[in-house]
């Protein structure tokens, strides 16, 4: 009977311990999944924002590449509006500078002419000792011919619409007083303008033979003013190049 009860308490003993050990197998089993669950889903989420970074650097990487190439274009027609700018401002620079708009330098040569001395000495008509508005005129047309690219005289720049006029005893040169003696400054070919005014014939010796004052240098440099005076035009218009051919 003793053998009974000690065999029905083991028997107890050993299902309890059975039943412990099941249920920490169990729990421990249970613990493991879990944390590889939770270990996977972290390492899903972390691969998944790896991912998605990747992609957004990706989107970055083009809009970067984007805005270098639009800094590439603005900056080539910058250059391309720079240069253009350059050349239209040459360009104007030039045709001032042909127009008699600005003040230049180079070669050529200095024309002096001043009254001849028997206008001092005799009590006639001396007329034809003096310098004239016509003999001025003559000089400075000889030069432009012979290929002066700009003339003054007496410091006015001669420019398409500039005047030489006489009014009464004085001689007006655009429209200022000017009083012998008459420097005339060309800037050219020193040989070149020289030879047009001593060609036989000539206006020079022309103003010899009533024995003006004439002397004649040549320069590596003169300076010539740039035209300050009105340049008004009554008759002028733009073409209006729409009309053209019509």
């Amino acid at each position: 009977m003793k053998v009974n009860k000690l065999q029905f308490y083991l028997s107890v003993v050993f299902l309890f311990l059975g039943f412990l050990i099941g249920f920490q197998y169990q729990l421990t089993n249970k613990r493991e999944q879990l944390e590889t669950t939770y270990s996977w889903n972290k390492e899903q989420l972390i691969s998944e924002k790896l991912v998605n970074l990747k992609k957004e650097n990706k989107q970055l990487e083009e809009q970067i590449r984007e805005v270098e190439d639009e800094i590439q274009r603005i900056e080539k027609k910058a250059q391309t509006d720079q240069n253009e700018l350059a050349e239209i401002h040459e360009t104007l620079n030039n045709t001032r500078m042909l127009a008699g708009f600005m003040d230049v330098e180079g070669p050529g040569i200095i024309v002096t002419l001043n009254d001849s001395k028997k206008a001092k000495e005799i009590s006639g008509d001396v007329s034809s000792y003096i310098v004239h508005e016509q003999d001025l005129r003559r000089v400075v047309n000889e030069l432009f011919a012979s290929g002066a690219e700009a003339v003054s005289v007496n410091g006015e720049r001669m420019i398409a619409t500039s005047t030489i006029t006489c009014v009464g005893p004085t001689i007006l040169v655009n429209s200022i007083k000017k009083a012998p003696p008459f420097e005339i400054k060309a800037i050219g070919d020193p040989d070149t303008l020289l030879s047009g005014l001593e060609m036989p014939g000539g206006v020079l010796q022309t103003l010899r033979n009533w024995e003006i004052q004439i002397t004649t240098e040549k320069k590596d440099k003169i300076v010539i003013p740039s035209y300050v005076g009105t340049t008004n035009s009554n008759k002028l218009s733009l073409l209006n190049t729409s009309q053209v051919g019509e």
